[in-house]
């Protein structure tokens, strides 16, 4: 395989520490929209300050320091400051990160988080050593709603340039926009439709992914739940960004038929127990995705879902019926497979560049193996995501996970596994979160502050963002004990 030619539009997503190279790694070429977004001050990526000490005291008494010299510093001087702090100081294991356009912005911050305020932009953590391994987890059928992606459209050069390179490419096929239809009043929008949704979805999980990179952020490994897959495909190598645009159009274009045929809901039992409720309840049910050890989610009849609904927390068990009016992953798939084959047949992926976790079969596949069958298996089986996450711990060394979305609807299963795996440790972080009332989340604030906790975590690579200074910048005396 050609990496150079294949994988030029995204193969800078590979960056992060040594550690992380669980395979070669070839020179990253960014994208075209990286490479512009680069001299934009109004978007830096680089803009962390990352402090750290040798205990949590310490790092307070720093953090108290900085916000005097930070408030009266020269703005001119803040790349600096925060080349010298990133390049020039050794790393602590605990971390205290923020990302500010201005010294007195990242004043304000650490003196708010120092105060006790809850702090956008900014990060605690303690890092391992060495290094932890980061693995990027794509999302699917789920979290998206009507508004998603619509703040960074606007605030993000490189989140729109991936979304515009998309659409250039979807959009002859399909007879509409993702840009357009992303500026869709709530009122007016198709969101639940799944031919709207998925490409959506993988749209701005392809920007989102642009983004980190930009962020110095890469990964050991990616995986994705359902749909989640065919980003994950395209991150991993497998895919170029057409192939992968060809595939989430094919597929949710093929499923458009099944609307209506039965409903999906997430239980808070385990495949047992779920098994067990079943077969007590009259109609179809089957479960469609093994999400963790007491998470499992099913589909079929709407009036067996809603019977066993009303079992399961008669006994204090947790259900919820999704807002999906599709019955993925179980037998009412199978009208869409000569379809899916045929539209399909002409795909032929690549190996890998960065390993690739199947949730359709749990473990390590090669990219090369994602071809017309595999999705119509990815569409038609149950999503094994308690297993592949399982793999990506015990054979990866994976020690945290990212989840790339709209909003975590992957974090609990993945805490839980992490916590029911003998010897596992890892956290789980989330990209974005879709406000609620009394609780907004700017789309850009909660994703600096993901930027900001896989850093203080200890992941990300602060030699992609910065140079190292030709004059290092004078700082506090505490920091440079």
């Amino acid at each position: 395989m050609s990496v150079k030619t294949k994988n030029a539009a995204h193969d800078s997503i590979q960056r992060g520490p040594p550690r992380q190279a669980s395979i070669a790694i070839v020179t990253p070429t960014p994208p075209e929209a990286l490479v512009r977004s680069r001299g934009d001050e109004t978007e830096d990526w680089s803009d962390l300050l990352l402090l750290s000490a040798d205990s949590a005291e310490t790092l307070e008494e720093m953090a108290t320091a900085y916000v005097g010299f930070l408030s009266a510093a020269a703005p001119s001087a803040w790349r600096s400051i925060r080349a010298t702090v990133a390049l020039n100081r050794a790393r602590r294991p605990h971390r205290l990160v923020v990302a500010a356009a201005t010294p007195q912005d990242a004043a304000f911050r650490l003196k708010s988080q120092l105060a006790g305020e809850k702090t956008s932009r900014l990060a605690k953590g303690k890092a391992p050593d060495p290094a932890p391994r980061l693995a990027l987890v794509y999302s699917g059928n789920g979290p998206q709603w009507w508004g998603m992606g619509r703040e960074l459209l606007a605030q993000s050069q490189i989140f729109r340039h991936r979304i515009e390179e998309i659409d250039a490419l979807f959009a002859p096929k399909a007879g509409w926009s993702l840009v357009e239809e992303m500026r869709r009043p709530e009122t007016d929008s198709r969101i639940g439709l799944t031919e709207v949704a998925q490409p959506l979805l993988f749209a701005q999980q392809v920007a989102l992914t642009t983004l980190l990179s930009a962020a110095g952020i890469g990964a050991s490994a990616v995986l994705g739940h359902s749909v989640g897959e065919v980003a994950a495909a395209w991150a991993s190598g497998a895919l170029t960004l057409k192939q992968a645009t060809d595939v989430v159009f094919h597929l949710s274009q093929t499923q458009m038929p099944t609307a209506g045929l039965g409903r999906m809901a997430a239980l808070g039992v385990g495949p047992e127990d779920a098994t067990q409720a079943m077969a007590q309840i009259n109609g179809w049910l089957e479960i469609a995705a093994y999400n963790a050890s007491r998470a499992v989610t099913v589909a079929g009849a709407p009036d067996a879902l809603e019977a066993l609904r009303d079992r399961l927390t008669e006994d204090g068990k947790f259900v919820r019926i999704l807002p999906l009016n599709y019955p993925f992953h179980t037998r009412a798939m199978d009208v869409i497979r000569a379809p899916l084959l045929a539209r399909l047949d002409g795909l032929r992926p690549s190996s890998s560049v960065i390993p690739f976790i199947s949730t359709v079969t749990g473990a390590d596949i090669d990219g090369a193996a994602l071809d017309a069958d595999y999705w119509w298996r990815n569409a038609r089986t149950p999503v094994r995501f308690e297993a592949a996450v399982a793999h990506a711990l015990q054979h990866h060394d994976i020690g945290m996970f990212l989840e790339v979305g709209p909003h975590p609807v992957l974090k609990d299963y993945l805490q839980q596994i992490i916590k029911t795996l003998d010897g596992a440790s890892a956290v789980a972080l989330s990209a974005l979160r879709r406000p609620a009332p009394g609780r907004p989340a700017p789309e850009m604030d909660s994703l600096k502050t993901a930027v900001c906790s896989v850093y203080a975590g200890g992941a990300g690579d602060a030699t992609a963002l910065f140079e190292t200074p030709r004059v290092a910048a004078n700082l506090p005396k505490l920091a440079l004990a």
